[in-house]
Order: C-alpha cells, then structure tokens, then sequence
C-alpha cells in the first residue's frame, strides 16, 4: 500500500475537484484526500510527489470514432443458419 502526497490530484468529482493525497493497494485507487489520509492508513509507504500533477487515467484505444459510430448501424450476418442472422437484426 502506498499514499502519494504533496500532489495537485484532479479527481474530475464536481464534490471534491482536487484533492493532495491519494492511497492505493495493489494498482487500485482506495482513498483521496488531503494531509490528514496518511493517518488512516499508518502502514502505508509514503512517497513524496513534490507538487506533481495526477490525472485520472486516461486510456488510448486508438478508436476512429466515425467509423465506429458507422459500424453500428451494420449487422453482422455471418452465421451459421439464416435463423441465427435474422435473431442478430
């Protein structure tokens, strides 16, 4: 486990848009909040972000979204029996 502090964390959370401390255990996201997350969780290695920025995830599929939106509107056919293709539109 360990608790990131002394970092300008952007939760995208209307409630709470930014926060300097976050603790996490085994890559997931357990808690965010400010000076006082440290002592909740008092086993944690800490680490020092210096003020660093932290963005939420942000994940690049490479996806060209027109033509995905356009994909959309298909139906794929290719089954084995004509009742299979009319079941799938």
């Amino acid at each position: 486990m360990r608790i990131l502090s002394n970092a300008r964390i952007h939760t995208l959370d209307r409630r709470r848009p930014t926060a300097s401390c976050l603790a996490l255990e085994d890559g997931r996201l357990l808690a965010v909040g400010g000076d006082g997350l440290a002592e909740q969780f008092p086993t944690a290695r800490k680490q020092d972000m210096g003020g660093a920025v932290i963005l939420p995830g942000l994940t690049d599929a490479h996806l060209h979204l027109k033509t995905y939106a356009l994909s959309l509107q298909l139906v794929d056919c290719e089954a084995p029996a004509k009742a299979a293709c009319l079941e799938r539109v």
